[in-house]
């Protein structure tokens, strides 16, 4: 998915979500770069219509979220990012 279709303000792209829009932009000759740069907070089929309007369809931005949505909870840490995490100050 390129983003999701509830953004939330706070919302931050997971390494998830860059995965399927790096595959989704491979798969269609698309700039990933583009689409990482605009994708944050943003709806998928918006962000397709910005970059690869060729490509924008509530069909295809279904079958990106649905991508994305069968990927989430397979994820590994990056070994030490729990321990990087638990040290940071609470306030931050």
């Amino acid at each position: 998915m390129l983003s999701t279709n509830d953004p939330e303000p706070e919302e931050k792209m997971s390494l998830v979500t860059a995965l399927s829009n790096v595959r989704w932009a491979e798969r269609r000759a698309v700039s990933a770069d583009a689409i990482l740069a605009i994708a944050h907070g943003r709806p998928t089929l918006d962000t397709m219509r910005l970059v690869a309007p060729q490509y924008a369809t509530p069909e295809e931005a279904a079958a990106l979220d649905a991508e994305e949505a069968a990927e989430e909870g397979g994820e590994t840490p990056v070994p030490g990012a729990a321990a990087l995490l638990a040290s940071l100050p609470a306030d931050r």
